[in-house]
This record gives C-alpha cells, sequence and structure tokens, in this order.
C-alpha cells in the first residue's frame, strides 16, 4: 500500500467512525482537561504578595502536576491506542463513555512506547544533538555567522530531516505495539523484517508526520502572535479549540497508520473498518 493510501485510508477509518474515535481518545483529552484545570486552580490560589517559602511550594506542586501528567498522557495514550487498535483490528467497539481498560496491555504498550522513544533517541536524536553542537561550535569558532533566514532555514532543514529519520526508525520497530494490543508478542527485529517491503512507504509517512508537525509549530506560532496583536480574548479560545482538535487528528491518525501498517504486514488480518 503507497504512502497516499495509507494516510487516506488511516484517515478515512476516523472519518467512518468519528463516536467510536472521540469516545476511544477520552482518556488523553480527559486527563489533559484535568491537568489543565489544576494549573488554573493553582495559578488561582497565589496570593496578591506571596512569600518565598509559598512561591517555591507552589512551583513544586506545579511540577509535581506537570510530571505526573506526563506519565498520566503516556498511560491515557497507550490507552487510547490499544482500544483503537482493537477496534480495527478485531472488530471491539467501546459501548460506555471509556473504553475498556485492559491492564495488562495498556501497560504493556506504554512500556514499549517509553523503549521504542529511548531506542530511536539513542540512535537518531543524541548523534543529531551532537551534529548540532558541532555545527554551532565551528560557527563560533570560524565567526561564520550567517544571515538569519539562513539560519532559520538551515534548522527547519536539520529539525525536518531529523524528525522523518526518527519517525522512519519508529515505525518501523512499532509493529510490536498494535501486536500487543491484540495479544500477539514479537521481537523488534520481527517487527523490523515485517515492515521491510513497505520502507519505502514508511519514509514517505515519515516525511508526512514530518512536515505536518512543522506546519502545526508554525501555525500555532503564527496563530498566537496574531491573537496577541488582536487584543480580541475570544480569539484565544477559538485558537485553542482548533488546535486541540487538530492535535486529536494528529493523534488518531498516527495510531490509525500504524495499524493499518500492522494489518498489512499480517496478511491474515483484515481491518474491520
Amino acid at each position: 500500500m503507497s504512502t497516499l493510501r495509507l494516510v487516506g485510508d488511516a484517515f478515512g477509518s476516523i472519518i467512518r467512525n468519528p463516536l467510536q474515535a472521540l469516545r476511544i481518545s477520552l482518556p488523553v483529552w480527559g486527563l489533559v482537561l484535568l491537568a489543565f484545570l489544576a494549573l488554573i486552580g493553582l495559578q488561582n490560589s497565589v496570593p496578591d504578595a506571596p512569600t518565598y517559602e509559598q512561591m517555591r511550594t507552589i512551583q513544586r506542586v506545579a511540577n509535581t502536576i506537570i510530571h505526573g501528567s506526563f506519565m498520566g498522557l503516556i498511560v491515557a495514550t497507550a490507552w487510547a491506542a490499544v482500544a483503537w487498535h482493537r477496534h480495527r483490528l478485531v472488530g471491539e467497539n467501546v459501548l460506555g463513555i471509556f473504553p475498556r481498560f485492559q491492564l495488562s496491555a495498556v501497560y504493556g504498550y506504554a512500556w514499549r512506547i517509553l523503549m521504542l522513544i529511548l531506542l530511536c533517541a539513542i540512535f537518531v536524536l543524541i548523534p543529531a544533538l551532537v551534529v548540532g553542537i558541532v555545527i554551532g561550535v565551528n560557527h563560533i569558532v570560524v565567526g561564520n555567522f550567517k544571515p538569519a533566514l539562513h539560519s532559520g532555514a538551515v534548522h527547519v532543514a536539520f529539525t525536518f530531516l531529523v524528525t522523518t529519520v526518527f519517525t522512519s526508525m519508529f515505525l518501523r520497530y512499532a509493529m510490536i505495539l498494535p501486536a500487543k494490543a491484540v495479544g500477539e508478542t514479537i521481537t523488534l527485529s520481527e517487527s523490523w523484517r515485517r515492515t521491510s517491503d513497505r520502507r519505502f512507504s514508511i519514509i514517505g509517512i515519515a516525511v508526512f508526520y514530518s512536515a505536518a508537525t512543522l506546519l502545526y509549530g508554525y501555525l500555532s506560532i503564527t496563530a498566537s502572535v496574531f491573537v496577541q496583536l488582536s487584543q480580541i480574548p475570544a480569539l484565544a479560545y477559538v485558537q485553542d479549540i482548533f488546535f486541540l482538535f487538530v492535535q486529536w487528528i494528529l493523534l488518531m491518525l498516527s495510531v490509525s497508520i500504524l495499524t493499518t501498517l500492522y494489518a498489512e504486514s499480517r496478511p491474515v488480518l483484515r481491518l474491520k473498518m
């Protein structure tokens, strides 16, 4: 299946099943909402003239909320991803408000996400960081300071390349994720072998994802500047709602693409919808 067909199939599965997609993603957005409300409540609790000790306490509480939300978000994402994989691969629907929490599958999925991120970081992000530092030091030592536009273009191109390589590697190994969701245990090498015939499609998906990520970042910054300059408070809420919707689409699209890749790597499986 080509890159466009993979992306189209994944996007179509969301459009055809919007209620299931919304229910399945509720754990993620529920956690985000709780963390947001907790931080807002903490901000409103700050006295007009806080002491140093009060500020330290507030900062510790804020850090606890942020760190706890990050770990909770990993679990919530795994919860939603497992439910969506099972929905598309074995036809398991969400009957209540939240998808069924399958302890072994969810925590196994979350652990595998962290392992894959660490693995890809070791082989991609750390070397990229070293290269970036070397380039920066070279510019300082040589005194070769480029114009801002040129430096910005190099930064964007470098970020695009690193993101593409990272995503490609992640997807090649990521068959272990939907496999865990449906009760199959495969190794990293098996995942790499299964996706070998689709490596060019995966590179295409990685390019698409990198471009979408950069575009999202650019639009987010541009919209924030526009909202601040407009001085219209209502626009801030419109902006938040719009970008939350975009994040939801990107989340579900990523999981759907992974589901399709897994199904394609096992011809015995047929996507339910």
